[in-house]
C-alpha cells in the first residue's frame, strides 16, 4: 500500500513550524500550510514511512454563517 489509508490529525501550537520540522526530518509536504475557512491554519505532510499527517493551529473562532460563506467562497475558486 505504500503507507496507510489513515491521516493522523494533530493540533499544534504553530502549524508552519511543525510542517518545517517534519520536512527537515524527511517528510514530504503534500499541502503547504494555509488559512482555512473553518478557522484553522492547516497543512499536510507524508512521513518517510508513508503515513499522512495533517497539522493544524486554531487561529480564530467563526460563526456557522461565517464558515458557510467561507466554504462557499473556497469551493467557488476550485471547480
Amino acid at each position: 500500500m505504500k503507507g496507510t489509508p489513515v491521516t493522523i490529525h494533530h493540533y499544534v501550537e504553530n502549524c508552519d513550524a511543525a510542517i518545517k520540522r517534519a520536512k527537515d526530518a524527511g517528510a514530504t509536504v503534500s499541502m503547504p500550510a494555509q488559512d482555512m475557512f473553518w478557522g484553522d491554519r492547516y497543512g499536510q505532510v507524508t512521513d518517510p514511512y508513508g503515513h499522512r499527517w495533517s497539522l493544524a493551529t486554531h487561529i480564530k473562532d467563526l460563526t456557522p454563517d461565517e464558515m458557510r460563506a467561507g466554504m462557499k467562497n473556497a469551493f467557488a475558486q476550485h471547480p
